[in-house]
């Protein structure tokens, strides 16, 4: 039984660089809208929607935050000097 349905063929996306993440914050930050975002950056704004809404724009920020508190308890004694 052969099947109707093949998925063998080969896939042709790319995922976004982190410099085109960076891009994407940036233009969001600034208020552009999606499709002139994918226009600049020369990709579908499907793709732009998908990063957009999935969140990965706002978990770069995350995790930037998350290690700036975790760097700033580890040396907050150092800052102090000794008594």
């Amino acid at each position: 039984m052969t099947q109707s349905h093949s998925n063998t063929e080969e896939r042709t996306f790319t995922h976004l660089t982190e410099i085109e993440r960076g891009q994407l914050a940036a233009y969001l930050d600034e208020g552009v809208s999606l499709r002139e975002i994918a226009r600049r950056m020369g990709r579908d704004a499907s793709t732009i929607s998908r990063k957009k809404n999935r969140g990965t724009v706002q978990q770069i920020d995350t995790r930037r935050k998350n290690l700036y508190h975790l760097l700033r308890r580890r040396w907050r004694p150092c800052l102090r000097g000794k008594p």
